[in-house]
């Protein structure tokens, strides 16, 4: 844990992650880390000047139930006393670092929002110096800074205030919509003017008077005798959020990622008033569009045609009928042209083809020897098998220069002796092997590994693949191996003991999405999905981050998968494997979104549950 005042992070900290079953990438973690830098340098004007502020709402129950963020939320919210808050932007608009903006109904004339903001700028900065600084994160962040404003004593009074702050804020919604000339604004406005004992200029910036008006009379109420505060636009317009006055005049620490935030002592009345039970997690909205800066990112990615800090898929290159690169001396190719050239022989004798027998059988001959070398790489020398491909191949040479024999019942016994030999040797038993990355990752890959060691026609290996630490410069750092931290078995061996070319197995397991795409994590190129492509008949992807199911299509999970779902390992695999219908069904939604409605029964039948799937 370090300091507030002095907040940094660590590599691991930016790497994907699932927390209660809520999918967190990477750029929601650098974001997460911006808004952290914002709210240190609040907390230093706070600490110069002895103003007290403390952790609210979403943020103090991400920091009492999740030691952090809400998994699901992006924001972050603290709240000052009034005193305090004015006080607090008078040294903020002075002691800020440069590019940093103040946010308030005074400050800036567009401004309508009755709290303050803190952001480190106003548009999209991926310059050097700022990536550094907000740890590699180039959209705008801010923090919300709430005042809470006094309630006066005498209900009387409150009623008043309240009934004067309502008509201003339906006032301006329906000048908005409706215009200064519509009947209801006119009487609405007729009304603020005498309540208010004010002049309302018709023809000048309207909108922004009412938003002046509005703003005097939530902070109007300066009563020493005041025994609740609240945030007066909630109170106001909701009728909800007062408070005892007393919940905000102590505070204390409390753990929040990797720093401390100041929180109300009395956090647990505080909570109670505004949600109830508040420690049973609820998976929801954060009140607003998921994530925050999602304007952003469309911004950046359509100026520069992609998104220059994960995968982004190109439609062009996509094609459900790509062809998949194979190794040409695959092992069980050449045995099935061996049996149609040796068909064809039979077929040009009995047509008295003669030089065609002999061109067939030189063919026939090639394939059985390449087919023996493959053999020896792995398997050695003196295999049976092999043994009788070289008689077959001095057979072949006998028949090609002594045409009258009758080759085909010379071939037809030697053919069946080498496919026995060959089937016995190499087809029967599937050869799985399975590339986990990291420890912790190993949990969503056991299914499949058990239900492969179930398979009593399968060899199974296990090979933990080492992996590295990267940035959003393309730096690639520290190489981590844990192999060590598996639960190993005899059907685990180590990555350096292992050729990938040689052994050639018929179905490769993998769980990690990203090939060279992430910004915190990568693995050696070679073991990239397009790389491990050629490697085996099948390449299946089985992700590595255990999410819940949403559950509705307003569940912000939804919002989070379309990262994890546009990643390379999904378009590059042969299969992909998910534990629910429903997540399938989210997957084949966004894919299709992503590649077209003409996909959609590929994606269907390219998903496999993980119940249905068999080696």
């Amino acid at each position: 844990m370090v300091e507030l005042e002095n907040i940094t992070f660590g590599t691991e900290y930016f790497q994907d992650e699932v927390r209660d079953g809520f999918y967190v990438p990477e750029m929601m973690k650098r974001f997460w880390a911006a808004q952290l830098v914002v709210l240190s340098e609040i907390a230093k004007i706070c600490k110069r000047h002895n103003i007290k502020w403390y952790a609210d709402m979403g943020t103090l129950i991400g920091a009492i139930r999740h030691k952090g963020y809400i998994p699901w939320d992006d924001d972050l919210d603290i709240s000052m006393l009034r005193d305090d808050w004015e006080a607090f932007f008078e040294y903020a608009r002075k002691e800020l670092p440069e590019g940093y903006l103040v946010l308030t109904v005074q400050d800036h004339e567009e401004y309508d929002l009755a709290l303050g903001r803190i952001t480190n700028g106003n548009a999209i900065n991926c310059s050097k110096d700022h990536m550094k600084t907000f740890f590699g994160c180039p959209y705008t962040v801010g923090v919300d800074v709430f005042a809470m404003d006094k309630l006066y004593p005498e209900k009387e009074k409150e009623d008043d205030r309240k009934r004067r702050g309502k008509a201003i804020a339906e006032a301006s919604s329906l000048l908005r919509t409706r215009g200064v000339n519509d009947p209801k604004v006119r009487k609405l406005l007729a009304e603020i003017e005498r309540d208010n004992h004010i002049t309302l200029h018709r023809r000048g910036n309207l909108t922004r008077e009412l938003i002046l008006l509005f703003d005097r009379i939530i902070k109007e109420c300066r009563d020493e005798n005041a025994k609740e505060v609240a945030s007066m636009y909630v109170w106001i317009v909701g009728d909800w959020a007062n408070v005892p006055i007393e919940i905000y005049l102590e505070c204390m620490e409390a753990p929040f990622e990797n720093t401390y935030l100041s929180i109300p002592t009395r956090y647990d009345q505080l909570l109670r008033i505004y949600y109830g039970d508040y420690l049973t997690v609820k998976r929801g909205g954060a009140g607003h569009d998921y994530p925050c800066f999602a304007g952003q990112i469309e911004l950046l990615r359509n100026k520069l045609g992609h998104n220059p800090y994960r995968y982004t898929f190109d439609k062009q290159y996509f094609s459900i009928d790509r062809k998949k690169p194979r190794y040409r001396d695959g092992l069980m190719n050449p045995i099935k042209v061996l049996k149609r050239i040796h068909s064809q022989i039979e077929s040009d004798f009995r047509d008295s083809d003669i030089g065609g027998g002999i061109e067939l059988l030189q063919n026939c001959q090639d394939i059985a020897v390449s087919l023996g070398t493959l053999i020896e790489k792995r398997y050695g020398e003196g295999t049976e098998a092999v043994k009788n491909l070289e008689t077959y191949c001095e057979e072949v040479y006998q028949a090609s220069v002594n045409i009258p024999k009758s080759v085909s019942t010379i071939l037809d016994k030697r053919i069946d002796i080498v496919r026995d030999e060959i089937e016995k040797l190499l087809s029967v038993r599937k050869r799985i092997l399975f590339l986990p990355c990291r420890a912790k990752w190993w949990e969503t890959m056991r299914p499949l590994y058990d239900i492969a060691l179930k398979s009593e026609n399968a060899d199974v290996k296990v090979i933990p693949i080492p992996y590295y630490d990267c940035d959003y410069m393309g730096n690639i750092g520290e190489c981590h191996d844990e192999s060590n931290d598996f639960p190993r078995d005899d059907h685990f061996t180590n990555f350096d003991e292992y050729n990938l070319i040689n052994d050639r197995p018929d179905v490769i397991v993998i769980q990690v999405p990203y090939d060279g795409a992430s910004c915190s994590i990568t693995v050696p190129e070679k073991l990239y999905s397009g790389e491990l492509l050629g490697y085996a008949d099948e390449l299946v992807y089985i992700p590595c981050f255990d999410v819940l199911d949403p559950v509705d299509e307003n569940d912000p999970v939804i919002a989070t998968l379309k990262i994890l779902v546009e990643q390379p390992a999904v378009f590059n695999a042969d299969k992909i494997i998910l534990k629910s219908d429903v997540l399938k069904a989210v997957y084949v939604a966004i894919l299709t979104g992503l590649t077209g409605e003409g996909t959609k029964d590929y994606w269907q039948q390219k998903i496999c549950l993980l119940q249905d799937y068999n080696f």
